[in-house]
């Protein structure tokens, strides 16, 4: 079983350290002083004195477990701290050129009043104009860093409140717009994963009748097979063990699921050359790193009992 101590025991190293000298790295993530690094990119950088993390937004490439280290990232942080997103570039490296939190914010505040007096000026005797919906646009993909700077565009002098109710409302269309596509990208991610998961059905039957399957560590869970000599039982993540020994594992996770409590052996009971750690009260099993499930050993089981080998 895969293990994400290190990643978080990375991140939590970072958030406690306050020298800049200082590096660290645990599985695939890494520090280097005040930078934390998801494989080669940039994640976050903090301003421990101001009590500031700067987080990439969307603009990384934001894979699988790269969403997972910057989730470890923001849990490691301590509560009282501000945590701000910003886009940046496809690495993060954008973030490393932020020279001190208070320059980000001067000049965030200054590019917020800049627009503001652009967008009154362009309102004046004229209707809503392409400047107008740009700095639409723009207040609502500044919300977090505006949020951030702890100002309200109301306290920006030469914007009325009709200009103000127009801008609100600009956002929140782009907002409703946003969320539809959001919705409209997720069921495609769902329909994708169905049929990821129906190939990977597919190639799970195709290994168990011994045919070329592809890449067997991307199964959901570990699957089992009985050798064609009949004397071991094969996994799927290329482990081998006699077939005995399978067959006493099954008949001590078959007594815990009906007795409906789990064991952990007193002292080291191999199966075949592993070691058995535990077993849960539904009958699944630890052996070394693998994860047997019983509906699996169970299936195993009947396709030994057809063959006569139990």
């Amino acid at each position: 079983m895969r293990s994400t101590a290190p990643n978080t025991h990375c991140a939590h190293r970072w958030a406690n350290n306050e020298d800049p000298q200082k590096s660290g790295k645990s599985g695939h993530m890494r520090f280097d002083g005040m930078e934390i690094y998801s494989y080669a990119t940039v994640i976050a950088v903090k301003y421990p004195k101001k009590r500031v993390a700067i987080m990439a937004g969307d603009g990384i490439w934001n894979s699988s477990t790269t969403v997972k280290h910057k989730s470890r990232v923001r849990s490691a942080l301590p509560g009282c701290w501000d945590v701000v997103a910003v886009d940046c570039d496809r690495n993060g490296y954008d973030l490393r050129d932020i020279k001190g939190v208070r320059r980000c914010h001067d000049g965030m505040k200054k590019t917020l009043a800049k627009k503001l007096e652009a967008v009154a000026a362009s309102r004046r005797g004229a209707s809503l104009s392409c400047r107008y919906r740009e700095y639409a646009w723009y207040l609502g993909k500044c919300n977090a860093v505006a949020a951030f700077l702890g100002r309200r565009a109301e306290e920006v002098r030469g914007v009325d409140e009709t200009s103000l109710a127009e801008i609100r409302e600009e956002v929140l269309k782009r907002q409703r717009r946003d969320a539809a596509d959001a919705a409209k990208k997720q069921k495609q991610l769902e329909k994708a994963r169905a049929e990821r998961y129906a190939e990977t059905l597919v190639n799970m039957e195709k290994w168990r009748n011994r045919e070329p399957a592809g890449d067997t560590w991307n199964f959901p869970h570990i699957i089992l097979r009985i050798s064609k000599c009949g004397k071991f039982v094969e996994t799927s993540a290329q482990a081998v063990v006699p077939f005995k020994d399978a067959l006493l594992l099954f008949g001590m996770c078959r007594r815990c699921r009906e007795k409906n409590e789990g064991m952990e052996p007193a002292e080291r009971t191999a199966v075949g050359d592993y070691s058995l750690w535990s077993i849960t009260n539904e009958g699944d099993a630890t052996v070394g790193c693998h994860l047997l499930m019983f509906t699996e050993m169970q299936r195993c089981f009947n396709e030994a009992s057809k063959l006569g080998l139990c």
